[in-house]
């Protein structure tokens, strides 16, 4: 797309939440012993960044899901990368083939993303849609649907794909038109509440991945988890609104780092569990101090969305999976001219 035609606001957004999911897997690998200030930062980030980038891949997704042989596409973006990547990463740490089905750490997503993609047309289709996808995710909790093919999560989050698909352009104008000062004083609200939900002992990781049922947390729980999903909803749209009002319009040092979320995203997953695994046998004092690791934890996050969240790495990843596709896939449409 030429510079000129690129929308900067979501292109900050989008590097904006490809940096935050990087920090928090980051910490939540490296420093997950640590019980002082990190589970604060991790339910801070985890309550508004996945379901503001699942909105923004509903929003991006229109043109795809009604795009000439979306399928094919489709299949090669986000399900070939997928299994590659899950096929991989299962090798390194299980050999159990039956694993294979569960997603590997961050590539739920992927899978999620296909789901996603495949499904939201039609369902977008049915009267009342984004009620009833509400409630099916809340409804979802008391199966058990959980991380196996990522059905949970596949489920959990559409509504805020759907919402992200259904949401037009002209809509986005309208909400950016309230005042910033107001969306920010939200937006703290909403942190205040999170922290004071976390001060209190909730666990909110297990509320905000929402990849177990509810009944893991105790019989009694069930209901209180529907609960909380709920919140989760409203306080994960709230905050995502205020993000889309607050990022600017002009072009930032995060929206370079926008168009190249993928390469960013598939990167940070191996090298993490590769520094974890060295670090626990060789550095084990690396990030013994809580402070020090938060801090080393921000530099290697901008270390790795600067390394792999550029053109040239996009570009060299775009010609490996149009080789690979060129293998794997068979009955390729022909180009559109």
């Amino acid at each position: 797309m030429p510079e000129r035609t690129r929308d900067y606001k979501f292109d900050t957004l989008k590097g904006l939440l490809i940096f935050l999911v990087v920090l928090a897997h980051s910490l939540g690998r490296l420093l997950m012993k640590q019980q002082i200030i990190t589970p604060y930062i991790l339910s801070a980030v985890y309550a508004f960044h996945m379901p503001a980038f699942v909105f923004v891949s509903g929003y991006f997704s229109k043109d795809a899901c009604q795009a000439e042989h979306f399928m094919y596409k489709t299949v090669r973006t986000v399900l070939l990368p997928f299994c590659i990547a899950q096929l991989i990463m299962s090798l390194f740490s299980s050999s159990s083939l039956g694993l294979l089905f569960y997603p590997r750490w961050t590539l739920w997503y992927l899978l999620s993303l296909f789901f996603w993609r495949v499904f939201v047309l039609p369902f977008s289709k049915i009267r009342f849609s984004l009620v009833l996808s509400i409630v099916l995710a809340l409804l979802i909790g008391f199966s058990n649907a959980d991380r196996f093919f990522s059905l949970s999560r596949t489920i959990a989050f559409f509504p805020f794909f759907l919402m992200g698909y259904k949401t037009t352009g002209s809509q986005i104008e309208s909400l950016r038109k309230y005042p910033k000062w107001i969306a920010g004083l939200v937006f703290l609200c909403c942190m205040a509440f999170v922290f004071f939900m976390k001060s209190n002992g909730l666990p909110l990781l297990t509320v905000f991945e929402m990849a177990e049922p509810y009944y893991l947390s105790g019989d009694s729980m069930q209901f209180q988890g529907m609960f909380f999903r709920l919140l989760f909803f409203i306080l994960g749209t709230l905050m995502t609104s205020c993000l889309i009002i607050l990022v600017p319009e002009k072009k930032t040092f995060l929206s370079a780092l926008g168009p190249y979320t993928m390469t960013v995203y598939l990167a940070h997953s191996f090298l993490l569990l590769a520094l974890q695994m060295i670090c626990e046998r060789f550095f084990p004092e690396v990030f013994a101090d809580e402070y020090m690791g938060i801090c080393l934890c921000f530099i290697l996050t901008a270390a790795i969305c600067w390394a792999f969240g550029n053109r040239r790495i996009y570009g060299t990843y775009q010609k490996m999976l149009n080789r690979l596709s060129s293998i794997v896939l068979v009955n390729k449409p022909e180009e559109d001219h």
